[in-house]
């Protein structure tokens, strides 16, 4: 068994199992699971792996065995158990069989194939017939139990105490002939009052569960306390490609939340403005509605069918970009996307990277149930401030984690990637922005303009640097060419193409020769370095032609590059074989 990382693939000795059996496999057992990994039975099959709680142990935990606990316990053991399990029936025997039938309004039913229970006394009349008929026809396979009803724990829910059902698991420590009881445990607790919970891996919440000492705990640690000899990883390029992946696609989601988060900041503020002060010009409004629409590819919006009355009433459309968690590409959607990534990555983010995630989770759960609170009676103006507010603090979040990510992690191979999804996802967006709303030519182009400049935290850069109203050719220069500027596309390109450089090559060369991600950014950063500004800006029919094409060749390169370093560094399957493959067959044929 082999890991891939950066440096190539990394023997595999032992795994440490923890999730189902039927999970531990795709290729062989549940092909929906994404947990396992593929080819894993044939690994242990061929002895090449070991599994710590090996592969069907758990056949210990069928229900059809608690029956015989008791006298397993005698058997094995020579002692009673000193913990009695539920009375347990299964219904390969006729007398047990007939018990459940007889009682099966009162028992739980389980199947010895799977972990769910069946509870008889909830099922319709017609379900409690299907159930009789499939124990009468598969005795074997069924299972009945007494119902023993859990005890309760008090919750606080909307500031008062309840109860609910719960179960708590604990944990033993082998030591030498005996075993020693851990204080604490999990417990997972029912959402609703009449919900039991099934199963401590799945249903209501979980909890960890601390047993206060009476007295302060002297702590105690395994690690070694001595000086000399100490033995360091270092940072030999050892990176699993799952982790490279994860940081690479936390940088892109980042930078994808932020781009849509500040564009949509200026919607809102500008309905707003326009709300509150007839003055303000709204022509570009338009624009930039249709903007928050290609940018975030949740169409029709207000490009598609039924545009026109969304532009008249834009407020529902865009809350719904905003909020809709179930909506592909709205911003809810895409920080779900970087709350998994981030969850990916427990021991490669410090604690204050975690609170500002948490800030952001927390923050959009809260702005989500003020929306569908029942009888709350907001107005759609009053949920755009609130939501403006809530933009405001989220570009706050985010510029905390650039710094933190800038300043506190280590610049390693997998800072890299994390800056490499970055900046391959902020040169993409800004890209995406210009085509949507520079490119075509428009009586307002200068109203229009400030805003793009303000979405890319540039727009004090240029009054600074011109003092004078928005110019196109000038604003362009700005965000495209200016190397200093970090929210520039030539600053991308330069920083992409530089971290390429700095992470390993699957060839034996790290030149542009060698490597085709750094060629496409290089590529592209040369595009971007021979536009010129004044061409860049002139327009034809009512189209910057030179601008388009300059998009158009980015759009093609970048996307390009990311597959590029998705097929070298992240997946498994090495892809230039192909290649090799197919180059023998057109010199054979």
């Amino acid at each position: 068994a082999w890991l891939k990382t950066l440096d190539g693939l990394q023997p595999v000795d032992v795994i440490l199992r923890w999730i189902n059996d039927s999970s531990c496999d795709p290729l062989e057992l549940n092909a929906g699971s994404h947990l396992g990994s593929a080819g894993l039975l044939q690994a242990v099959r061929l002895r090449n792996l070991t599994v710590v709680n090996p592969i069907g142990c758990s056949i210990i935990e069928n229900q059809a065995l608690h029956a015989y606990l008791p006298k397993l316990a005698k058997h094995f053991l020579g002692e009673s158990l000193l913990l009695p399990s539920p009375q347990t029936y299964w219904c390969g025997l006729a007398q047990e069989r007939d018990h459940v039938l007889a009682n099966l309004d009162r028992l739980l039913i389980h199947e010895t194939s799977r972990a769910e229970r069946i509870h008889p006394a909830t099922l319709s009349a017609e379900q409690l017939k299907q159930l009789r008929q499939n124990i009468l026809a598969n005795p074997n396979h069924y299972v009945g139990q007494d119902d023993c009803p859990c005890s309760t724990t008090p919750v606080l829910l909307d500031n008062t105490l309840q109860a609910r059902s719960f179960v708590l698991r604990t944990f033993l420590v082998s030591s030498q002939n005996d075993y020693t009881v851990l204080p604490g445990g999990l417990t997972r607790v029912a959402t609703a009052p009449d919900d039991p919970v099934e199963a401590v891996q799945y249903g209501g919440i979980s909890k960890d569960t601390w047993v206060l000492a009476s007295e302060p705990v002297r702590q105690v640690s395994l690690l070694s306390s001595q000086d000399s000899g100490l033995y360091t990883l270092g940072d030999r390029g050892e990176l699993p490609s799952r982790v490279a992946e994860s940081l690479f696609w936390l940088g892109r989601y980042a930078e994808r939340a932020d781009s849509v988060i500040r564009l949509l900041r200026a919607v809102f503020l500008n309905l707003l403005q326009t709300d509150s002060d007839q003055n303000v010009d709204s022509n570009c409004l338009h624009y930039l509605l249709q903007a928050v629409t290609q940018l975030t590819e949740t169409y029709p919006g207000f490009v598609g069918d039924g545009a026109a009355e969304r532009l008249a009433n834009p407020d529902q459309e865009l809350l719904s970009i905003f909020l809709d968690k179930t909506r592909s590409g709205s911003l809810a959607h895409t920080l779900q996307g970087l709350l998994y990534s981030v969850s990916t990555l427990r021991d490669r983010i410090s604690p204050d990277i975690w609170r500002v995630f948490n800030d952001i989770d927390e923050g959009l759960q809260e702005i989500q149930q003020q929306r569908s609170k029942p009888g709350l009676s907001t107005t759609d103006s009053e949920m755009l401030n609130t939501a403006l507010d809530e933009l405001n603090r989220l570009v706050t979040n985010f510029a905390a984690f650039s710094g933190l990510a800038m300043d506190s992690m280590t610049h390693g191979q997998g800072w890299r990637f994390l800056m490499i999804g970055r900046r391959l996802e902020r040169a993409q967006q800004l890209a995406h922005l210009l085509r949507a709303t520079v490119v075509n030519v428009t009586e307002h182009d200068s109203a229009l303009l400030e805003y793009i400049l303000l979405i890319c935290d540039s727009l004090m850069t240029y009054r600074r640097r011109y003092r004078s109203a928005v110019n196109t050719q000038a604003a362009l220069d700005i965000l495209l060419l200016d190397e200093a500027n970090p929210r520039a596309m030539s600053y991308q390109l330069r920083h992409l193409e530089a971290d390429l450089l700095q992470i390993p090559s699957d060839t034996t060369g790290s030149s542009y020769q060698h490597r085709r991600d750094s060629r496409l950014a290089l590529q592209a950063l040369t595009c971007v370095r021979l536009a010129q500004t004044d061409q860049l800006a002139s327009a034809s029919d009512g189209e910057r032609v030179q601008l388009a094409a300059l998009l158009d060749e980015l759009d093609h390169i970048l996307p390009e590059l990311s597959n590029t370093l998705t097929g070298t560094y992240f997946i498994l399957t090495e892809q230039r074989q192909l290649g090799r493959l197919e180059q023998d067959q057109r010199e054979q044929g």
